[in-house]
């Protein structure tokens, strides 16, 4: 074992490798209260080189139940303090090259998968006694901080856009724009289909 007490570990050149047997686990411990980041990695590097990762994991289960390859498990402790703003993950994104691709997550199924994956984005509210108020929020700080779509499913691939079931689509002056069929805020609507047949039919 390596036992570090107040105090630090430099390497100036070459890798920092630590190998575990079967069993065992690499663990970075704060005191009871910590006042500090627990793990930095980088301290403003810039890398110019493709495929070169802040953080890189390769793991794999096989046969295996309720494994992840990241687990973040985070309390917000009960506090009479001021209201505060936590984070179960928090990234921010600066962007300084207007002709790159830039995203905040990407998510890929792999191209050797032997089947789809269910879900791209599992969202779970585990806890039957408390309503979570929205699955997904997006905020606008000001006038300035536009999105421009919310939701972009143009892509051709996509068998349904999105699919509510039975459940109720709410809304208050909201407009439908689409190029054969308009619904304005006050809900006059406008039909003007492009091709023959029957405009509107009630059954």
């Amino acid at each position: 074992d390596i036992l570090v007490s107040d105090g630090d570990i430099d390497i100036t050149a070459g890798d920092f490798n630590v190998n575990l047997d079967d069993g065992d686990s690499a663990n970075i411990d704060g005191d009871a209260s910590p006042t500090a980041d627990l793990l930095v990695v980088g301290n403003g590097d810039t890398t110019v080189t493709d495929g070169a990762d802040g953080v890189f994991i390769d793991f794999a289960g096989t046969d295996v139940n309720t494994n992840a390859a990241l687990n973040i498990d985070f309390d917000n402790n009960v506090t009479v303090a001021a209201i505060d703003s936590v984070y179960g993950i928090y990234m921010n994104i600066d962007n300084d090259e207007a002709q790159d691709n830039v995203y905040g997550l990407y998510l890929q199924n792999d191209t050797d998968a032997i089947s789809a994956p269910d879900a791209f984005i599992y969202l779970n509210n585990a806890d039957a006694a408390v309503a979570v108020a929205d699955g997904i929020l997006f905020a606008n700080p000001g006038a300035d901080a536009m999105i421009i779509d919310a939701i972009d499913a143009q892509a051709a691939n996509i068998t349904n856009a999105i699919n509510v079931g039975a459940n109720t689509i709410v809304g208050t002056d909201a407009v439908i724009d689409f190029s054969d069929f308009d619904v304005i805020a006050e809900g006059f609507t406008t039909i003007a289909p492009d091709a023959a047949g029957d405009a509107l039919t009630i059954a």
